[in-house]
């Protein structure tokens, strides 16, 4: 992990003094439109609004109510330190982003003038970053690195062949299938912590209801992905500079542009950015909606402990038991002590064992004894 962090950070300081310093890397990124103004056009594919609100429910459902995290915040010894592991987290995945997003604007900052996936020296879009690092190399130490990196992955790609030809394409549609079921379990569970008065009976409708509206959107940006109906507008990109000879795709055209006839847009067309968001957005607004009209559940009743605890200041301000709680708590003397007493646990069901195993050889030996004094008594042959 570290590796790869200092790597992205070195591929940054590194990149912008070769392209002469961040003032250059602004200014070609903003000639070429990559710097766009705020967009309120929800099927955009990327704009500001999409990456603060649906992004930001998609991370609060993967680090709030996802069993991997919960089940990482209680192997931590107290609350306060779960508080500071999703602080360092969240700092640290915001750190890790911008780092990845400042690469992608390196790139096309460093070529702007000859695109390497239009003269063919990349084949796809993730063999940018590999291209970026080896520009400054020489031919001799370029042919070393490509010769090692096609023998270390092509052993890797040997152990793992009969894993990968098994899954298909469940790698890509498990990262469209999962805001289906994270968005409506948000939803779910802010049902629970922040609106004391809806039952389970509406919260589970709410679910349902958020659940098909997903499936609905997701599946059908597939099929219009797939079927070409949706196409994702490419950023212009120039191969006027470049120093070396390529071939031009067939039909390539330079100044070529997307055709500017309006696209009828549908639910479907939305960022998938959104689609966690609007899953939980569903599931709130069905299941308050249905709790309002059934009027089933009397929150005076309710547990307030289940409540998030700003939520439980307002509807019971006066039940709460100012009371704090510390769950497993350990020091270095309680440590010390577990340590000793496990020590001593197997070191008492080893000598268990040990005795065990003597008493029975010594029954073993008494009853093939007395085997052979009978038989020497009756005349008979030993079993």
């Amino acid at each position: 992990m570290f590796i790869m962090i200092g790597a992205l950070i070195l591929i940054v300081v590194k990149g912008t003094a070769d392209i002469g310093g961040l003032g250059v890397l602004i200014e070609r990124n903003m000639a070429s439109g990559r710097f766009e103004a705020p967009n309120l056009d929800p099927t955009e594919r990327h704009t500001i609004w999409a990456i603060f609100i649906g992004g930001g429910c998609f991370w609060m459902g993967k680090n709030a109510i996802h069993q991997m995290m919960i089940q990482r915040y209680l192997a931590l010894p107290t609350f306060r330190d779960a508080q500071k592991a999703l602080v360092c987290f969240t700092i640290g995945i915001i750190l890790l982003l911008m780092t990845c997003f400042y690469n992608g604007l390196l790139i096309y900052a460093t070529f702007y003038d000859c695109d390497p996936l239009t003269t063919g020296l990349a084949k796809a879009k993730d063999q940018l970053l590999p291209v970026l690092l080896m520009k400054p190399l020489t031919e001799r130490s370029t042919r070393y690195i490509m010769r090692g990196t096609v023998l270390a992955f092509g052993i890797v790609a040997v152990v793992l062949v009969l894993v990968v030809e098994k899954l298909g394409t469940v790698l890509q549609l498990s990262m469209s299938l999962v805001p289906i079921s994270l968005g409506p379990l948000l939803g779910l569970f802010l049902l629970g912590m922040l609106l004391p008065w809806v039952d389970s009976t509406s919260a589970l409708g709410g679910a349902i209801c958020g659940l098909f509206t997903m499936s609905y959107i997701v599946i059908r940006a597939q099929i219009a992905v797939a079927a070409k109906e949706m196409l994702i507008p490419a950023k212009p990109v120039s191969v006027e500079g470049c120093e070396y000879e390529f071939v031009l795709p067939p039909g390539y055209n330079t100044t070529a542009t997307l055709p500017t006839q309006p696209i009828e847009k549908s639910i479907h067309h939305v960022s998938y950015l959104f689609y966690t968001f609007i899953g939980a957005v569903t599931t709130v607004l069905v299941g308050s909606i249905t709790a309002a009209i059934l009027r089933r559940q009397q929150p005076g009743k309710l547990d307030p402990l289940l409540l998030a605890p700003f939520v439980r200041k307002i509807y019971f301000p006066e039940s709460i038991p100012r009371t704090t709680v510390t769950t497993h708590t350990f020091n270095k003397d309680d440590t010390e002590l577990y340590i000793m007493l496990s020590v001593e646990y197997h070191a008492s069901c080893l000598i268990h064992l040990t005795i065990g195993l003597h008493v029975k050889v010594a029954l073993v030996v008494m009853i093939k004894s007395q085997e052979v004094v009978l038989s020497y008594l009756y005349n008979e042959p030993a079993g």
